[in-house]
């Protein structure tokens, strides 16, 4: 997707439906896709109480982080950051965090006046505690009427990656590397290796990083011993064919990739499964996997008590209708005639729906999110948006909707059974947005921006700080 797309797209808001299965495939496609819907206004018949009166900035939270790292995690004391992202180019958005160490990595978009049409440029930010972040702009390689993008980022021991693009005279994958976050510098790559490809995931292994996603229709996992070298993993050996590959996490001493794989009549969730993060193969199917439904993965999260497994379960003929609406199928071939490339359009089939695991091995489908059509509202309070996590706390850290809008820090020890930390909300309901959260200790920092929605302004960056007692 071009940038000029990129910057006339709604902003994104932390809102009542997300896609958790993204992978962009040729022509500027989304598919497949599980859309959230939450409750009607009031249906749960539960609501938390007003946000706390205490001023954002007002000081650090009135809290000792304990010495005990697995010490319980009572309620979470937040507030938000001053300034948080004064130093350097004025800053336009953060879109992810990571931690780095004991440390923060974001990246996002700043403001570069006379860079290029744009006057705008995408930076990664770098920070100790969340509460100052430096700057440094992606700028090395990038022509001079061109801007650079970011769509994925890992911190590992020797180093940071990036993956993106450049834009708009030059339209081409991109690879950043840098050694401390701040100097960043434009890897040499092989045009084709990443032609027609969808990045989904990234992670650092000890033996460099690992990318997974889709490349022309089918699964693809790329990998680099330092990230500069980069090549593509044999499908064959590895078992990738139709589909495509969503999440990516280590379980328990192995690396595990989640996705889906195409049989010609439904979508089948699939797993691969690597020792060291070069070698890959397809792991055995569970059956609640397989069968008449279409099922996709999207997201991985690893704990120490288990596996989260996020997707989309339902009916083959959602998923072909929605294929059919954008113009573009799972097949390898393009459909005839050719369809015109559509660059910002989705849609979305199948019901949102976990699974779970204690090794990664065998599976067993979670209670569901959100009812389904014609179905009574689930019992309350609930989290029904699972699109900001982090392992971290207990287990799992998520920024998600509870049904009536309000966006709670809701912790779990096992991904099954959920609990808000605090019934105060420590975000704005329709005015505060939380595009990434990220856990160093017992200390979490969430990024994204405030705005006034009645003002129709765009809105400014914002960082949030939580300390568990």
């Amino acid at each position: 997707m071009s940038v000029d797309s990129h910057l006339r797209q709604t902003r994104r808001r932390h809102g009542l439906a997300a896609v958790l299965l993204a992978v962009m495939v040729p022509g500027g496609c989304v598919s497949p896709a599980a859309t959230i819907e939450s409750d009607a206004p009031g249906s749960t018949g539960w609501a938390p109480p007003p946000p706390s009166s205490a001023a954002p900035g007002s000081g650090a939270p009135s809290v000792t982080p304990s010495a005990d790292p697995d010490a319980p995690w009572e309620q979470v004391v937040w507030r938000q950051a001053t300034n948080p992202f004064a130093e350097g180019p004025t800053a336009l958005r953060v879109d992810r965090v990571v931690a780095w160490n004991s440390a923060l990595m974001g990246h996002g978009r700043a403001r570069t006046p006379g860079r290029n049409q744009f006057n705008e440029m995408a930076v990664v930010f770098v920070s100790d505690d969340g509460e100052r972040w430096r700057t440094a702009v992606i700028d090395d390689g990038v022509g001079p009427g061109d801007t650079s993008e970011i769509s994925l980022g890992a911190r590992g021991a020797g180093g940071a990656v990036l993956f993106g693009n450049t834009c708009c005279e030059a339209e081409e994958a991109a690879i950043w590397r840098s050694a401390d976050g701040l100097a960043w510098e434009r890897q040499p790559l092989d045009a084709a290796l990443f032609r027609d490809a969808g990045p989904a995931a990234i992670a650092a292994v000890d033996e460099g990083f690992v990318v997974v996603g889709s490349k022309a229709g089918q699964a693809a996992i790329w990998t680099s011993p330092d990230g500069r070298r980069w090549q593509e993993v044999d499908r064959t050996a590895a078992g990738l064919g139709r589909g495509g590959i969503g999440g990516l996490a280590l379980v328990r001493g192995r690396w595990l990739a989640a996705g889906w794989q195409d049989d010609g009549t439904t979508y089948d969730g699939a797993l691969w499964e690597s020792a060291d993060g070069t070698a890959w193969r397809r792991a055995p199917a569970d059956p609640i996997h397989v069968g008449p439904l279409d099922t996709a993965f999207g997201g991985l999260l690893s704990t120490p008590a288990g596996v989260l497994l996020m997707g989309a379960e339902g009916p083959p003929e959602e998923r072909v209708a929605c294929e059919k609406l954008i113009g573009q199928t799972a097949s390898l071939e393009p459909p005839e005639p050719p369809e015109p490339p559509r660059t910002a359009f989705s849609c979305g089939w199948g019901r949102y729906t976990h699974w779970w695991s204690r090794d990664g091995v065998g599976w067993q489908r979670l209670a569901p999110v959100a009812p389904g059509p014609g179905e009574p509202p689930l019992p309350a309070p609930r989290v029904i948006e699972f699109r900001v996590m982090t392992g971290g706390g207990p287990g799992i850290i998520n920024l998600g909707e509870d049904g009536l809008g309000n966006v709670l820090l809701w912790l779990s020890d096992d991904g099954r059974s959920w609990r808000a930390d605090t019934p105060i909300s420590p975000f704005r309901k329709g005015a505060d947005m939380v595009s990434g959260v990220a856990a160093v200790g017992r200390r979490i920092v969430a990024v994204g921006e405030v705005w006034d929605p009645q003002s129709g302004q765009p809105g400014a960056p914002a960082a949030w700080i939580g300390l568990a007692p």
